[in-house]
């Protein structure tokens, strides 16, 4: 049975939690706030225990990418990996990839 996500705002931290042992974490600025940085390493913590799966959205460069891999989150995702692409783009990649 899957439920409605909720959010909950923490300054510019917005935390989105998934059910179905998912948790998905979405920051503006680890980097260069304390705070932020210690409730998304807490967060992290947290999902360890249950073995929960968390990913951290909106990975924008090198530095938070390697705060999160110091935090132990092992997905990510952002422009720093790939910026957005077209629909057309997105469709052409996935025609080529089940065919």
């Amino acid at each position: 049975m899957s439920l409605n996500p909720k959010t909950s705002f923490l300054g510019n931290l917005l935390i989105l939690l998934l059910f179905e042992n998912r948790v998905l974490l979405l920051t503006s600025d680890i980097t260069g706030n304390p705070t932020n940085f210690n409730i998304v390493a807490s967060l992290l913590e947290l999902c360890e225990k249950p073995d929960l799966k968390a990913l951290a959205e909106g990975i924008a460069d090198l530095e938070q990418l390697e705060k999160l891999t110091e935090m132990k989150c092992r997905f990510g995702q952002g422009f720093y990996f790939a910026p957005s692409q077209d629909k057309s783009v997105i469709e052409k990649l996935l025609s080529k990839t089940a065919g």
